[in-house]
């Protein structure tokens, strides 16, 4: 006591601050622990059991290892509705788990008071409704693309899952009436997979 004593009188506080000073560092535990709220987690990704569900979709001749969590968390950043991927596998199933956690997210968004910021529509057509479009040929020697509607079945991600067996340039072409635009792609191939739209871009060769 005679340290916080000392300790208010060198900072110039009122002459009851050390007593409201100790109440507030040592408060009952019981009360303390009645006051913490656990955190929400609305994650089921990279734990031991989600790893060991999506294994069989990782190849070493791919090199997407590091991908996988880096897409997750864009996706959980920008929570996009309409999203393509162009050679699908390891990387599907994080950005399948990026949805539904995206749509768990809002879920806890609509049982909070809304703020004035908020915006309404957010809720009725944002991150709930989102969809990945694999777009891949089964082509590759060593791709994973043909498990992955069976992985996305046992991690109960099937619904947001629209896995095309299609050549990337011809699925752009004719998709245009089944998906108006997309709002996040991943392109795992050559940048040369379809022409530009717009100027003169190329691949590098």
């Amino acid at each position: 006591m005679r340290v916080v004593a000392d300790f208010v009188a060198a900072l110039s506080m009122p002459r009851d601050s050390g007593q409201r000073l100790l109440s507030l560092s040592f408060q009952d535990e019981e009360q303390q622990e009645a006051e913490e709220q656990e955190p929400a987690v609305v994650s089921g990704c990279l734990d031991r059991s989600w790893l060991g569900i999506v294994a069989p979709l990782y190849s070493t001749h791919m090199g997407c290892e590091n991908m996988g969590p880096l897409l997750y968390s864009l996706l959980r950043f920008v929570k996009p509705s309409h999203c393509l991927e162009v050679g699908a596998g390891y990387t599907s199933a994080f950005l399948l788990q990026a949805l539904e956690d995206n749509f768990r997210e809002l879920q806890l968004w609509k049982e909070m008071p809304k703020p004035n910021w908020l915006v309404e529509r957010e809720f009725d057509d944002g991150p709930g409704q989102g969809v990945l479009h694999c777009v891949d040929n089964f082509a590759h020697e060593h791709s994973t693309a043909p498990l992955l509607s069976r992985v996305a079945e046992k991690l109960g991600l099937q619904h947001r899952l629209r896995l095309h067996l299609d050549d990337g340039r011809a699925f752009l072409e004719e998709s245009s009436e089944l998906v108006p635009h997309f709002d996040f792609v991943w392109l795992d191939g050559l940048l040369d997979f379809a022409p530009p739209k717009k100027g003169d871009v190329r691949a590098p060769h």
